[in-house]
């Protein structure tokens, strides 16, 4: 996550920061109250520590037909979405 905070910061000339916080309140913070906890869990774990292990599935293309972008291209297409 570190990471990507930084390449948004020097995309966008931003000083963005990331707080660590634990699952539970990432959990209050991001979802509506009652929402299942195999939801939280899932959603939440693909940005936590574990994520950076994870080997790309090429999902992407079968579902698109198109190769996934890198992150960086995806900000670059985003900026007014993330500003």
């Amino acid at each position: 996550m570190r990471d990507k905070i930084a390449l948004i910061n020097e995309t966008l000339y931003r000083s963005y920061t990331v707080q660590e916080i634990s699952q539970a309140e990432a959990a209050t913070a991001a979802f509506p109250q009652g929402t299942p906890d195999i939801v939280t869990t899932s959603v939440l774990e693909t940005t936590g520590p574990g994520a950076a292990v994870l080997v790309p599935s090429g999902d992407v293309h079968t579902l698109t037909g198109k190769a996934a972008r890198s992150f960086r291209a995806w900000v670059a297409d985003n900026t007014k979405a993330i500003a």
